[in-house]
Parts: structure tokens; C-alpha cells; sequence
């Protein structure tokens, strides 16, 4: 079929058959200059075409411009698909404010330990909410942290956490609620350790299967941890 034809046989104009084959939309066979279309393809076309949804067309297209784009390929995915599930068996950990402000602004202690390990081994994955950074970016304020700091440590902490979003209420800790905020987020998140170096949580020991413990004891079951072997296979 010529594009002619094809413009009668789906009742559009031949600007729009032109238009949406340069963008990949309708299957087409170029014949030198000459562009031509085959029926039987155009017919299975159109039974597709019948669930059209222009909204998620057109975040395919974008989508399979970026990965053109920036060259995605079977090989990267697959790499991709690795980290993921690597990351998918490391400990699940929620710290709490004290904690992390310690470790980042002292030196030595296990709470500096910590916060290394998190960053420079990947040991474990760090899950918090937009509650608790933004209690973390508070905090290091009202210590007088030089605005540039804060700045660096609020985009690394963005960019080095999962984000967990509670969709439960707890008020497990009756002595300071806010801390309530790390217990929702470690629920939200599946994870396996809660640290804190607040007395109150610490008096639970445990939630829902979550461990509380201290920066202390945490570093003593990073030496003893093994991460599982995933069999690659499936």
C-alpha cells in the first residue's frame, strides 16, 4: 500500500500517516525514498491500535528515547537486575536522628563507625521517611552546621537512602511519641534492625520483629553477618 492508500483505507490525512511513521507508530517498509505499507500488518496494527492510550503512548516513546539515548541495553539491564537483587539481601536498617548526627559529626565513636560503613561497604540498606530527614536537616540547624554542610548532607542522604512512605499509625513509645516516626518507618520498610541511642525505644527491644538495639551491638552483628547467596538461575 502507498501512503496514499493507506491515508483512504484508515481515513486520515497523509500529514498525520507521515507524522506518526517518522515517530514509530505505524509499521512501515521504506522502498528507497518511497515509503509502503503492508496490509496485513497494518490490519494486526489496528487491532492493537483499538486499546490506543495516548497518555501511556507517549511515555513509551519518551521512555524509548532515553534508553536510546543513553544507550540501554540488554547487557546493562541485566547488570541492573544484579545490583537490585544484590541490594534486595543486604540488612534492612532504620537509624535514628541521634545516631546519625552523631556519626557525622563525631569522630570515633560506633556511631562514626556506623555511618561509614553505610556509605563505603554498602553493608546494609538505610531506609528513612521525609519526617526523619527532615528532622536530621533541623537538628544539624539548630547546631549551627555550616549551611553548606547541611545542603551535602541533605542531597547525600537523599540520594544514598530508600524513601519509605508509613501507612500505619504506632504509638508503641508513650515516653517521647516522635519517636514513634523510626518504629512506622522500619514497619513500612520491612526492616530488620531499628538504631537508636534513645532509652525509650530502647526499653521495647523489639517490634514486630524489628530488633532495637544500639550502634554498639549493631556493629557487633555486621561481624557475624553473612549476606545470603542468591542463586543467580531464576
Amino acid at each position: 500500500m502507498t501512503t496514499s492508500q493507506l491515508a483512504k483505507y484508515l481515513h486520515l490525512n497523509e500529514l498525520t500517516i507521515y507524522k506518526r511513521v517518522r515517530l514509530g507508530e505505524i509499521p512501515a517498509v521504506r522502498v528507497g525514498r518511497a515509503v509502503r505499507f503492508k496490509k496485513s500488518i497494518i490490519d494486526k496494527w489496528l487491532e492493537i491500535e483499538s486499546g490506543w492510550d495516548e497518555e501511556f503512548e507517549t511515555l513509551l516513546r519518551k521512555s524509548q528515547e532515553f534508553g536510546k539515548r543513553t544507550g540501554v541495553t540488554e547487557e546493562k539491564i541485566q547488570q541492573a537486575i544484579k545490583e537490585v537483587r544484590k541490594r534486595d539481601n543486604l540488612l534492612k536498617v532504620v537509624i535514628d536522628t541521634n545516631v546519625f548526627i552523631s556519626g557525622v559529626l563525631t569522630k570515633g565513636g560506633n556511631p562514626s563507625v556506623v555511618i561509614k560503613i553505610w556509605k563505603r561497604t554498602r553493608k546494609y540498606q538505610l531506609f528513612y521517611t521525609g519526617e526523619i530527614i527532615e528532622e536530621i536537616i533541623r537538628v544539624m540547624t539548630e547546631l549551627n552546621v555550616d549551611v553548606s554542610l547541611v545542603k551535602d548532607w541533605d542531597k547525600t542522604i537523599r540520594k544514598n537512602t530508600i524513601l519509605a512512605v508509613p501507612t500505619r499509625k504506632i504509638e508503641a513509645i508513650k515516653e517521647d511519641p516522635p519517636d514513634n516516626k523510626f518504629t512506622e518507618c522500619a514497619v513500612e520498610s520491612h526492616a530488620d534492625y531499628i538504631i537508636t541511642g534513645d532509652k525509650h525505644p530502647r526499653r521495647l527491644k523489639e517490634y514486630e520483629g524489628i530488633k532495637i538495639i544500639n550502634a554498639a551491638e549493631f556493629l557487633e552483628i555486621l561481624k557475624t553477618y553473612k549476606e545470603p547467596v542468591r542463586n543467580e538461575s531464576n
